[in-house]
C-alpha cells in the first residue's frame, strides 16, 4: 500500500509538472507578445503628432486638388496605397481567386478566395465597431493632441483603427498561410497600404498599428477551421507582435538622430557582434547542405540577429520590444502544427533569401537612416 501510494504521489507530481509546463508554453508567448504590443503602441504614440505635423508641412490644399502632397514619392505612395486597400478592390481579388479556383479545380486557390472574403468581412466588422466606439479624430482635425474618448458617428471622428490597413492585412494573412512562399510579398503590399494611409494624413501611426493587429487576427481566425479558433487567436497575436515590432523599429530609427556617447557605441558594437554570429551560423548551415535545420539552434541564430539589429539602433525601447517578441517566439509551444510541418527545400531557400535581404536593408537603414525624417 505504501509503495502504491508513493507511486500515485509520484505520478501526481509528474502530472502537475507537465501541466505547469504546458501552461507556461501556452501563456508565456502570449504574455511576451502582449508586452511587445504595449511597448510598440506606446512608442508609436510618441510619433503620432510629430508625423501628423510633418505631413501637414508638406501638404497644401489647392482649390482644384485637395490635400496635394508636395513630395513626389509620398504622393505616389499615398495614392497607390489608398487604391490597393480599397474594399472593392480587395473583394474583386477574392472573387478572382474563387473564379480561378473553381475554373481550374485548384482547391487551395478556392479556399483562399473564401477565406480572404471572410477575413475581409471580419476585419471590417471589428474596425468599424471600434472606430465609432472610440471616436478618435483624423490627423487633420488634431493640433494639440487631446481629444475626448467617446462614441461618435460623426465623419472625421473615426480614425482609430485604420480600416484599409486592417482589410489589407486580413487578406495578406490568409494568402501568406495558403501560399507561404509569397508571404513577404503579401505582407509587404499590406504594409505599403498602411504607409500610404499615414502619408495621406488619413490616420496616425497608432491607427495603422491597430489596423495591423485587427487584420492579422481576422486573417488568422479565418484561415483555420472554426474549432481551432484558440490556436488562430494565439497565432494572430504572435504574428502581429512580430511584424509590428520591426515596423516600429524602422520608424523609430528614421525619426531619431544618433546621439554620440559611450553607451551608444557599446550597444552598436555588441549588436554588430550578434548580427555577425547569427549570419555566420545561417551561412554555415546552408553550406553544410543538411536536409532540415535544428529548430532551436536556428531560432537562436535568428533571435541573435534580431537582437543585434535592435542593439545597433542605440535605443533601449527598440531593444526591449525586440527582446520581448524574441522571447514570445522562443516560448512558443514546440508541438504547434505550423512549426512542426515539413518545409520544402526551395521554400527554405526563398525564406533565407528574404531574411538576408531584410538584414541588409536593416543594416543600411541603421547606417544611413537615423534622423532621416525631421519629424521631431
Amino acid at each position: 500500500m505504501t509503495s502504491s501510494g508513493e507511486g500515485r504521489a509520484a505520478r501526481g507530481t509528474t502530472d502537475q509538472v507537465f501541466f505547469a509546463s504546458a501552461l507556461a508554453s501556452s501563456l508565456m508567448p502570449l504574455a511576451c507578445a502582449c508586452v511587445t504590443l504595449l511597448l510598440v503602441f506606446w512608442g508609436l504614440h510618441q510619433l503620432d503628432l510629430p508625423i501628423a505635423r510633418y505631413m501637414r508641412s508638406v501638404t497644401v490644399d489647392y482649390v482644384w486638388a485637395r490635400d496635394q502632397i508636395l513630395i513626389p514619392w509620398m504622393a505616389v505612395t499615398s495614392w497607390a496605397g489608398d487604391w490597393i486597400g480599397e474594399g472593392t478592390h480587395l473583394v474583386l481579388l477574392s472573387a478572382a481567386l474563387l473564379a480561378v479556383g473553381w475554373g481550374v479545380g485548384w482547391a487551395r486557390v478556392t479556399a483562399a478566395g473564401w477565406q480572404t472574403l471572410l477575413a475581409h468581412g471580419l476585419a471590417g466588422l471589428l474596425t468599424n465597431g471600434v472606430k465609432h466606439l472610440i471616436g478618435r479624430p483624423r490627423p487633420r482635425l488634431v493640433h494639440s493632441g487631446g481629444w475626448l474618448w467617446m462614441p461618435s458617428m460623426e465623419a472625421g471622428l473615426d480614425s482609430f483603427p485604420s480600416g484599409h490597413t486592417a482589410a489589407s492585412f486580413a487578406v495578406a494573412t490568409v494568402l501568406a498561410r495558403r501560399f507561404p512562399s509569397g508571404a513577404a510579398l503579401f505582407f509587404g503590399i499590406a504594409g505599403f497600404v498602411g504607409l500610404g494611409r499615414v502619408l495621406r494624413g488619413s490616420h496616425f501611426s497608432t491607427d495603422v498599428a491597430a489596423g495591423i493587429l485587427f487584420g492579422v487576427l481576422a486573417g488568422s481566425l479565418c484561415a483555420r477551421p472554426l474549432r481551432e479558433w484558440r490556436d488562430g487567436l494565439k497565432e494572430g497575436i504572435l504574428s502581429a507582435a512580430t511584424g509590428m515590432v520591426y515596423v516600429f523599429a524602422l520608424m523609430w530609427v528614421v525619426s531619431h538622430p544618433i546621439v554620440i556617447g559611450w553607451d551608444g557605441i557599446a550597444m552598436f558594437g555588441s549588436g554588430l557582434v550578434l548580427v555577425l554570429l547569427g549570419g555566420w551560423f545561417r551561412v554555415s548551415w546552408w553550406t553544410s547542405r543538411e536536409e532540415r535545420p535544428g529548430t532551436r539552434a536556428h531560432e537562436a541564430a535568428l533571435m541573435a540577429t534580431a537582437l543585434g539589429l535592435a542593439l545597433m539602433s542605440r535605443s533601449w525601447l527598440v531593444t526591449v520590444a525586440v527582446a520581448c517578441v524574441c522571447a514570445a517566439q522562443w516560448f512558443k509551444c514546440p508541438d504547434d502544427p505550423m512549426s512542426m510541418r515539413e518545409v520544402p527545400r526551395m521554400q527554405q531557400l526563398v525564406q533565407e533569401g528574404v531574411m538576408a535581404v531584410g538584414v541588409l536593408v536593416a543594416l543600411l537603414v541603421l547606417w544611413q537612416g537615423p534622423g532621416t525624417f525631421p519629424i521631431q
